[in-house]
């Protein structure tokens, strides 16, 4: 009694002293209480089997405690000098030297009472310790003879020692030893670590290949780790399992557990699908992954999809599904941007960004090994490489460039350098260029200076037009000089580029050269001064006085240091060319100049009819040049009433692409009053032209939402076109006018106007459509009306079709109101008949509403569809839920497994509808974007389409 009441001491002490003391002081305390237990053992007179067992637990206690020390002093000074870490058995000397002393003193014991009650717990501790602390490999002897001496399997002895022989094999390996006794171990249920136990023994079964026990062992020690009697292993268990179904060739029944079992798989999801992915399951690993991105669309379980993306990465990468690998990059460069501003509205959002840089590198790695192996491939063959892998390496370049923005002008670069690569030369000239331009925009000289000369390269091989290879040379040679003004190569290079731009008679970027050269290299002053007497007679061969005046006036502040003489003869020709200058005002391009000049003629008296409408019409020409449309209108109007009757049709083109120019300016009225003009003027000749003019008043007309102008040109100038279907395309676009703007009453009127086909079909479906999409209850109330006037098979059917779908939301409501069951007390044969009728219900509901889901009407048959979805995962849900009161545990636990059994025929019925729904959108979506309205303006060219009212202009014409 007196040794139990001090071990419960010690063990109290114990506690308190790990709990509150520091390491050193805790681990002195607990070594004193040993030591003062010890010496009062040691100091009993009669020394009987209970006392020498109780010795042997100090001893153990104290090997523990040296143990726990050299094992701290290892740790600390091997952090401090690794190199100790290679004489690691060095630090546990002590250690083994009292596992010495405890195994002497055990095996003292055993010789001295060789028969007696504790042998069997002295051979358990002596191989624990042996386990722990010793080199001398008796561990599964002494487990072997503890089992043999207790022949009570309920021994709690025994059960301990058959437990660390199994973790013994297990731990050297030896499987069907190890499943032996771990199958002997968990027949004791009331082993508070049975979940670990079972854990065990599914690895044992997994290394023995025995893949379905191992599955089955390790799925009832995650489902036993559900009861409180047991430790929770669920983590550990949901961290492996997944690797046993790939082991087992099962990874698709992995996942089904995971869906199935957790509510948040995605963690357990990624490194199986990775596992799969390593075994060669590929199709497999795909399916998933794309389970795992479901369940984080589904729950909105953002802190996965970094990952998740990830795992795609390498699994595309894997097995060199570069286009894949692509297009996932591609969604990981839209995940980076949606992360980052939902970082930046919301510290807390649950989007991580941890492996961007990772991503990063991913990406540069496949690029890197496609642009290698292109490269490979055109020196084997020019023609002999693949045009996919070379855009898909370009697109890797477009992310990487969003994506990692300071180095940017890196893979600017390295796109040029693919191209080049391939010898798609057209391609990489612009790229060199945008190179440079970011390279001169950080200050990165180097790569600014390999850009440059890989363009030197380029455009020296001349493989591009040539006006093409002149423009990137001139971009090479200009910005050599200005970032390395006086460097070797740009000394050569300043005659080179004067010449370019002198012998495209460019005055002023010649000049802006020969300026640099004088400023980079004074000490070629003679060869400057050659330059710029060349660009001297381009002025006076071109009289161009004002760069003539600028230079002449450079030159007297000293500018290449010309003579007095030299200045004076330039002085002169100057004078000259002055005085015939005046002479050619509007020749200088100078439209307001020339627009006033243009007006003063027509207002002055002195000139006749002929100048003064040509006068008139060049300044509205000139006019509508600036943009001036209605002052252009005035002007072109004042030069009609001077016209002769010849020269109105002679002037007559010009005037209607005038009237072009003008609705491209958004002068739709002016336009308008263009055309209207034109038609009637026009009527009898029925060509082309008129029938542009037809098209330019409609749609200038419906433009400005003038239906009733556009209707007008229809009804007057229909008349005068030479093909009666440019009138059915103007009445297709009033009839879309009416549509876009939702005008109930403008759209019956013009049916009403216009009753054939296409229009009163279509006109059905127009109301129809708007029924669906519109939220006006007037318009829908105006729509009902219309369908029941119309009295059309079709549209009365449809009426029928959307009243039966009110009363279906009706009986929905009433079936979310059903209770199935709520007594206090439960009645088998009560709650049956309570359950047959709420069923009743449902197959009521579907056998009246199911047709709704087939409709023509395909908005309606969507919403019902979801209808079905929603009622049907309601009462699998209920039914699910359903917990009687007045159960037994027994019974409870059978009714709710044959309840969930029951629900999941709903349920699984409900996801059948959301696929079904699924379906129908898309379908929907892809009909939305594939069809044609009567409303398409057909057989027209190059259409533009108008923001003002969604109508298709020809810009054919321009």
């Amino acid at each position: 009694m007196k040794f139990l009441l001090f071990a419960l001491l010690y063990s109290s002490v114990t506690i308190a002293a790990e709990t509150k003391a520091p390491k050193n002081e805790r681990w002195n305390k607990l070594m004193t209480l040993v030591g003062q237990e010890m010496k009062i053992l040691e100091n009993a007179k009669r020394k009987g089997v209970e006392i020498k067992y109780r010795m042997l637990e100090l001893h153990s206690e104290k090997v523990k405690l040296i143990h726990e020390k050299n094992n701290r002093e290892f740790m600390e000074k091997s952090k401090a000098n690794p190199a100790l870490a290679r004489n690691k058995e060095g630090f546990f000397a002590e250690t083994r030297a009292y596992y010495q002393v405890t195994k002497d003193f055990g095996l003292k014991i055993l010789k001295e009472n060789p028969v007696n009650h504790r042998k069997a717990e002295v051979m358990y501790a002596m191989a624990l310790n042996s386990r722990d602390y010793g080199r001398d490999n008796i561990t599964e002897q002494y487990l072997l003879q503890a089992i043999a001496l207790v022949k009570d399997h309920k021994n709690s002895i025994r059960h301990h020692a058959e437990t660390a022989l199994a973790d013994f094999y297990y731990n050297e390996k030896r499987f069907p030893e190890a499943i032996t006794y771990y199958q002997r171990v968990i027949k004791n249920t009331e082993d508070d670590w049975m979940t670990k136990h079972l854990f065990n023994l599914s690895w044992c079964y997994l290394k023995n290949r025995e893949f379905d026990k191992a599955i089955d062992t390790i799925k009832k020690s995650y489902f036993e780790s559900k009861n409180p009697l047991y430790v929770n292993i669920k983590d550990q268990v949901l961290d492996n399992i997944g690797s046993f179904y790939v082991y087992a060739g099962r990874p698709l029944d992995g996942l089904e557990f995971y869906l199935d079992n957790e509510k948040d798989p995605v963690p357990y999801l990624i490194p199986m699908a990775l596992k799969t992915s390593d075994k060669g399951h590929e199709k497999e690993t795909k399916e998933i992954l794309d389970a795992a991105q479901k369940v984080v669309d589904k729950n909105e379980f953002y802190q996965h999809q970094e990952e998740l993306l990830h795992t795609y990465l390498d699994y595309y990468r894997h097995y060199n599904r570069f286009a894949d690998h692509e297009k996932m990059s591609r969604n990981l460069v839209a995940y980076y941007k949606k992360a980052h501003q939902e970082l930046a509205d919301d510290k807390k959002s649950k989007f991580q960004i941890a492996l961007k840089d990772d991503a990063i590198e991913k990406m540069r790695s496949v690029a890197g090994f496609l642009q290698v192996k292109l490269a490979k491939d055109v020196k084997k063959d020019e023609s002999n490489y693949n045009e996919d892998e070379l855009e898909i390496v370009l697109n890797y370049f477009s992310h990487l460039i969003t994506l990692d923005p300071n180095r940017k002008v890196e893979y600017f670069y390295f796109r040029a350098e693919t191209y080049y690569s391939v010898l798609q030369y057209k391609s990489a000239a612009p790229c060199y260029v945008e190179a440079v331009n970011e390279a001169k925009r950080v200050k990165h000289d180097e790569l600014a200076r390999k850009s440059l000369n890989s363009l030197l390269a380029l455009t020296g091989q001349e493989v591009l037009d040539k006006d093409e290879n002149k423009k990137y040379l001139i971009f090479a040679y200009s910005n050599h000089v200005e970032l390395w003004p006086r460097d070797e190569k740009s000394e050569q290079i300043y005659p080179k580029l004067f010449e370019i731009y002198r012998e495209a008679q460019d005055d002023k970027k010649s000049t802006a050269v020969i300026r640099s050269y004088n400023k980079a290299y004074p000490e070629h002053l003679k060869e400057q001064q050659t330059f710029m007497t060349k660009i001297l007679d381009q002025f006076i061969d071109k009289k161009n006085t004002e760069r003539l005046t600028y230079w002449v006036g450079e030159f007297k502040t000293g500018f290449l240091s010309f003579s007095k003489d030299v200045i004076e003869k330039t002085e002169i020709t100057l004078g000259n060319i002055l005085f015939i200058q005046y002479q050619e005002l509007a020749k200088k391009g100078e439209r307001v100049a020339a627009i006033k000049g243009f007006e003063s003629l027509y207002v002055h008296k002195l000139y006749p009819d002929k100048v003064k409408y040509q006068a008139a019409f060049f300044a509205s020409m000139l006019n509508l040049e600036l943009g001036e449309t209605v002052k252009s209108y005035h002007w072109q109007a004042l030069a009609y009433a001077r016209m002769t009757e010849e020269e109105k049709l002679e002037r007559r083109e010009e005037q209607m692409k005038m009237a072009e120019r003008t609705y491209r300016l958004q002068d739709f009225n002016t336009s308008y009053k263009i055309a209207d003009f034109l038609l009637k003027k026009f009527c009898s000749l029925k060509d082309d032209t008129q029938t542009r003019l037809y098209e330019i008043g409609v749609m200038t007309a419906l433009v400005e939402e003038k239906a009733a102008d556009a209707e007008r040109i229809v009804s007057e100038y229909s008349k005068c076109l030479k093909k009666p279907e440019v009138r059915d395309s103007a009445l297709a676009q009033i009839y879309s006018l009416h549509e876009k703007k939702g005008d109930f009453f403008g759209l019956r009127l013009f049916v009403k106007r216009h009753h054939v086909e296409p229009y009163i079909t279509q006109y059905r479906f127009s109301l129809q459509k708007w029924f669906w999409e519109k939220t006006d209850v007037n318009l829908k109330a105006h729509i009902q009306a219309e369908f029941k006037e119309l009295k059309h098979p079709e549209t009365l059917a449809w009426l029928q079709e959307i009243n039966l779908h009110k009363e279906a939301e009706k009986d929905m409501q009433e079936i979310r109101a059903t209770v199935v069951w709520n007594k206090p007390q439960f009645d088998g044969e009560a709650f049956n008949k309570s359950l047959e009728s709420y069923l009743l219900k449902l197959k009521n509901f579907k056998d009246r509403y199911q047709p709704l889901t087939q409709s023509t009407q395909v908005d309606l048959a969507i919403l019902t569809t979801r209808l079905f979805s929603e009622v049907y995962s309601h009462i699998g849900q209920t039914i699910q839920g359903l917990r009687p009161a007045g159960m037994d545990a027994q019974t409870m636990n059978d009714f709710g497994n044959a309840m969930k059994q029951l629900s999941q025929q709903f349920l699984v019925a409900a996801r059948q509808y959301d696929k079904n729904l699924e379906k129908a959108l898309k379908e929907k979506e892809t009909l939305a974007w594939g069809s044609r309205s009567i409303a398409s303006v057909e057989k027209v060219e190059n259409p533009v389409f108008s923001f003002f009212t969604g109508l298709t202009m020809d810009k054919s014409k321009e």
